[in-house]
């Protein structure tokens, strides 16, 4: 190997390069490899039962909270009409009033059946809303709790306006009608549940008072609520006894009832 004048050797050109070469980093070759799926994707069979099954089960929704009056009126010997017609449908057309219920059209022949009342508003030849009333026990779906007015008592219930008819006072009609159909079968009081919405205004000018207040979410199954006393004693008194419930917290297992 040659060397330079100070005695240091002196590497060609072409072993410079080689040389360079070897003391670059060699890069690795890896072979590559499959990672395995921390979370495996789901087969397409179980993606579709897990739609399904949220689909047909409302409790996966987020829950919301109810607020919910009991209200009650003592018929007085006369009461405000109706700005509407009100008339009651018997078991001959049972279809008017099916037609009017939409999905839950079955079951007017098997309320009509146990005694239930019907009540409709006419607006142009038209059916514009209806209303039920019992004077026996009967669900009350958003409570979760059966009411069983007394002798000479009644429930409203279920009363509906159809969407091309809100707004033109169908709901104040309709309970103003019933009460004087009501007073006119002998009952002197009416009860009626609503929830926190605009039309529940028309209850007070009828002669309606709060006598219980709930405030309700299911969650899990189970159906919790709070109940509370208004500000009329003698009438949460009666409250509570129709419904058998205690002002407080109340828990228990969530129950649906189509009826």
């Amino acid at each position: 190997m040659a060397r330079d004048g100070q005695g240091r050797q002196m590497v060609g050109r072409g072993r410079e390069r080689q040389l360079r070469g070897l003391r670059r980093a060699a890069p690795l070759q890896q072979r590559s490899r499959r990672r395995p799926h921390v979370l495996p994707t789901l087969p397409r069979r179980i993606c579709e039962r897990r739609r399904k099954r949220d689909q047909h089960h409302p409790q996966a929704a987020l829950p919301l909270l109810i607020r919910s009056t009991i209200w009650a009126a003592d018929l007085a010997p006369s009461g405000p009409p109706p700005l509407f017609p009100v008339e009651e449908v018997d078991r001959s057309r049972t279809h008017v009033i099916a037609a009017a219920m939409g999905e839950e059209g079955d079951l007017a022949a098997t309320r009509l059946a146990r005694g239930c009342r019907c009540y409709v508003v006419w607006i142009e030849g038209a059916v514009a809303g209806y209303g039920w009333l019992s004077t026996g026990p009967e669900w009350i779906g958003e409570l979760q709790l059966e009411i069983k007015p007394r002798e000479r008592e009644g429930y409203i219930w279920n009363c509906v306006t159809l969407a091309e008819h809100r707004r033109r006072g169908v709901f104040r009609s309709l309970v103003a009608g019933i009460t004087i159909a009501a007073r006119r079968h002998g009952d002197r009081r009416m009860w009626i549940g609503s929830v926190a919405i605009p039309p529940e205004k028309a209850l007070g000018p009828l002669g309606f008072e709060p006598a219980l207040r709930f405030d309700s979410v299911t969650l899990v199954g189970m159906h919790v609520m709070r109940v509370t006393r208004a500000s009329n004693r003698r009438l949460a008194t009666d409250a509570s006894s129709v419904l058998a419930v205690r002002p407080g917290l109340l828990i228990r297992g969530s129950h649906r009832r189509r009826h």
